[in-house]
């Protein structure tokens, strides 16, 4: 033990004379007390997410798209510190408090589509930094929260994960498809979200009556918005032929990234199913908007 100590002592006088250190043997090297090192970095997982900014996240995701909320899983989650209140994402001529927001970037993904967020440490700012789809081939301009970003919104320029492109349909899930129409209906239309949040049924009968009933708890039953010729019906229904309505099944037309205030509506005949956000509508194939518009005419 003294030898040890004698050791340690030694080589420390040495080295405050500008003296070249001894040679230590390994020997006594092995016995020197180490040095303290820093503790490590936490590894940050979506365990240490608070599970309310979670929720909030997700309920976001399925208002712009109207998938289901639980449908998107946390796959990413870092620590970050925004340089302002708007946490680097400001709209034109908005106006954000100067001063350094600790907070999370969170990836969210239902399979296919990656949403990047930025937000405060307990969620309640939040904005919608990017989106990616896997396997896409170029970088695009997106147009998020109002700001124009050309390159990822932090700078890089990694494209490893680009933007997905405007008017991708995606299929809509098994348990999310309408229930078959009633032998007595041969068309029908549902349309939720907006700023008021009512869900409206119209339903187009053999009898060419057009009915219409609201989805809330206080809709009532269904009334009657307009009764068709023969005609008009037989014609509406060679528009859905001659636009082979059928090939669009279970395609599921989603917003662009950043969207608000939008209205999903999904179109239902006896043989296919069909979902599109309806400021997306000027994306959609031609057939399908042929559809739209004969359907429109109808109403009174």
């Amino acid at each position: 033990m003294f030898y040890h100590w004698f050791s340690v002592l030694a080589l420390a006088s040495l080295l405050s004379v500008g003296l070249p250190p001894l040679a230590v043997s390994p020997a006594i090297a092995t016995r020197l007390p180490m040095l303290a090192q820093a503790p490590p970095r936490p590894v940050v997982g979506p365990l240490d997410l608070p599970p309310s900014l979670v929720k909030r996240l997700q309920q976001d995701l399925s208002r712009r798209t109207g998938l289901p909320a639980a449908r998107f899983r946390v796959v990413d989650v870092a620590t970050h510190n925004w340089p302002d209140g708007c946490l680097g994402l400001a709209k034109p001529e908005e106006i954000c408090t100067q001063a350094i927001v600790p907070g999370w970037q969170v990836s969210l993904s239902e399979g296919k589509y990656r949403w990047v967020y930025r937000t405060d440490q307990t969620g309640k700012i939040y904005r919608l930094q990017w989106t990616s789809k896997p396997g896409s081939t170029k970088l695009k301009a997106l147009t998020i929260q109002g700001a124009n970003l050309g390159t990822l919104p932090d700078g890089s320029t990694d494209l490893g994960q680009r933007t997905s492109e405007p008017g991708e349909p995606v299929q809509i899930p098994s348990d999310e498809m309408s229930t078959p129409l009633e032998a007595n209906v041969i068309f029908q239309v549902v349309s939720s979200g907006g700023i008021a949040g009512r869900t409206w049924q119209i339903q187009l009968l053999n009898d060419g009556r057009l009915l219409q009933k609201s989805w809330q708890p206080d809709g009532g039953a269904p009334s009657e918005l307009r009764q068709l010729s023969p005609l008009q019906v037989r014609q509406f229904q060679t528009v859905l032929s001659q636009a082979h309505f059928e090939q669009f099944h279970r395609r599921n037309y989603p917003p662009p990234p950043g969207s608000a205030d939008f209205i999903t509506v999904t179109l239902t005949s006896r043989t296919a199913t069909v979902r599109y956000a309806d400021i997306s509508q000027g994306q959609l194939p031609r057939q399908l908007q042929a559809v739209i518009q004969a359907w429109r005419q109808l109403q009174p």
